[in-house]
């Protein structure tokens, strides 16, 4: 990937952490609800009634039609309800796994940092701290809470992004001299 700022692409993923959060948990509650939306249009085609009872939002019939054909024209909307339900399901799951496992590989980085690197990393890009608040909370200058912020993200970059991220990091340092 050349040109890439590993850097910069780690402080992004540090900044969406939060919001991948969020979603994640937005995705699980419409996966709940959609399961509910499916057992209960199951429910209703197992335990279909005979009578021509109201068609419940259903398409309705002409007038020359059997109960039975009605019968047969609610189970087939119903049955169609359930596969439209069943696609949104998976296409949901999918992406409950893939916001899983990006906030488990950020997650995974960051307890690769010291206790104190982990907290100025949190407070300042997840609860949105400055470097001020952070050294005064932590009985800090702005100066070490700063250089902790920027190894940690060093470290971070190499975990998230692997030797690339460290051929950029070596090519600055040869860049500098």
């Amino acid at each position: 990937m050349e040109g890439r700022n590993y850097y910069k692409a780690t402080e992004k993923l540090l900044y969406s952490l939060g919001l991948l959060k969020k979603r994640k948990k937005r995705i699980e509650i419409e996966i709940i609800k959609l399961k509910e939306e499916y057992k209960s249009t199951f429910e209703r085609i197992k335990d279909y009634d005979l009578s021509v009872a109201s068609m419940d939002g259903m398409p309705s019939g002409t007038s020359t039609e059997s109960p039975i054909e009605n019968m047969i024209i609610k189970k087939e909307f119903y049955e169609e309800k359930l596969s439209k339900i069943d696609i949104e399901l998976i296409m949901k799951k999918d992406m409950l796994e893939d916001e899983t496992r990006k906030i488990d590989n950020i997650e995974a980085a960051l307890d690769e940092l010291d206790i104190r690197e982990r907290d100025v990393i949190i407070r300042y890009y997840v609860s949105g701290e400055s470097i001020r608040e952070i050294g005064k909370k932590m009985n800090l200058a702005q100066s070490p809470v700063f250089k902790m912020k920027r190894a940690a993200i060093k470290t971070l970059s190499l975990s998230l992004f692997g030797y690339d991220a460290l051929e950029e990091d070596i090519k600055g340092l040869i860049s500098k001299r």
